[in-house]
């Protein structure tokens, strides 16, 4: 995890900005493997924070990109082994959109992906008052706590245990 940033007020949602986190670090848990990397980082452009995570993983087919973002429902079989139902990506995408950002994804089919969302600066002290979020008192640490009791410890390779 990177960032120079000291501290990140927001007026949001923090279960919904979980939300999206865990969606975004399990999606490229679920496609990278030994040797491949994951990366996440906060920064700050003008008015807004970025966040971005990306992978060196297997990446996204070329025509699954202009999609990629569309609800859709899986069907699954007992023997499939892909995880998911297909829905994480475009709900966090209505949810950085509720919160007056956006989200877009890059990728490269075995080359890896890269997600980055934007969530609007605040210095509004009521908004601030009502739901803070403060970066420098919840970090990363709550997320990947929450991340590790939702997935088995199989998915984790040697690489990611401690």
């Amino acid at each position: 995890f990177k960032t120079t940033l000291k501290s990140a007020d927001l007026y949001a949602d923090f279960d919904k900005l979980e939300y999206v986190l865990l969606n975004l670090l399990s999606n490229s848990l679920n496609h990278t493997g030994i040797g491949d990397d994951i990366n996440d980082s906060v920064s700050g452009a003008g008015g807004f924070y970025i966040v971005t995570v990306s992978d060196t993983g297997t990446g996204v087919p070329a025509p699954a990109l202009p999609t990629i973002f569309e609800p859709r429902i899986k069907k699954k079989d007992l023997d499939d082994l892909e995880p998911g139902l297909g829905m994480g990506l475009a709900y966090s995408r209505h949810i950085i959109s509720a919160h007056g950002g956006s989200m877009v994804l890059e990728s490269r089919e075995g080359e890896g992906t890269t997600v980055r969302f934007t969530l609007p600066k605040t210095k509004d002290l009521d908004k601030l008052a009502e739901s803070p979020i403060r970066f420098g008192e919840y970090g990363i640490i709550p997320v990947l706590t929450e991340l590790s009791d939702i997935l088995s410890l199989d998915c984790f390779e040697a690489k990611y245990l401690d």
